[in-house]
């Protein structure tokens, strides 16, 4: 039985943002997407390619204009249509080191081929998302907090997943 309801999630790299989409996705019978597949071109796995602003806008609104779905990803320059229309905005906010401790662990088990991978993990680009976790304990979260204010009566910062389930009575 699906429950309608639309769920916004946000944080920085390793927060747990796809683990608690996945799961709310199985246990409540609602799709999930992740941003990043609305600004990446994932078609040809050699070559991502950044899709047109309008293409973006236009997948997220016919997401949103779905009766029920959870929205997951680290953006908020662009998706103020999913937190106005979110029932739920999460905004999880582990500590930096459990967030560079998962990004790293993800790091290791996508690169040994025992988990799925939506880009091409290189050293590179590892350190690079621990320069996005630092920036993100610096300046983006402040963003985020300044592009949810509208929205603060149905905005849900915590530091786990399992407060997540908690506030949802899963």
């Amino acid at each position: 039985m699906v429950r309608i309801m639309r769920i916004h999630i946000i944080g920085g790299c390793g927060s747990g943002k796809t683990y608690i989409a996945k799961r709310l996705s199985k246990e409540l019978g609602i799709e999930h997407y992740q941003t990043d597949n609305l600004v990446w071109d994932r078609s040809d796995p050699n070559n991502h390619i950044k899709y047109p602003k309008s293409i973006r806008d236009e997948l997220l609104q016919n997401i949103i204009l779905q009766d029920s779905w959870i929205v997951e990803g680290v953006h908020q320059e662009w998706v103020h249509s999913s937190f106005a229309e979110a029932d739920y905005i999460f905004i999880i906010k582990p500590s930096l080191f459990i967030r560079n401790r998962r990004t790293l662990t993800r790091f290791i088990k996508t690169r040994l081929g025992m988990e799925e991978r939506n880009y091409t993990q290189d050293i590179k680009n590892l350190l690079v998302m621990f320069r996005w976790n630092r920036d993100f304990e610096r300046k983006n979260i402040y963003e985020v907090m300044e592009a949810t204010s509208r929205f603060a009566e149905k905005r849900h910062i915590v530091k786990s997943n399992m407060e997540i389930l908690k506030l949802l009575n899963i």
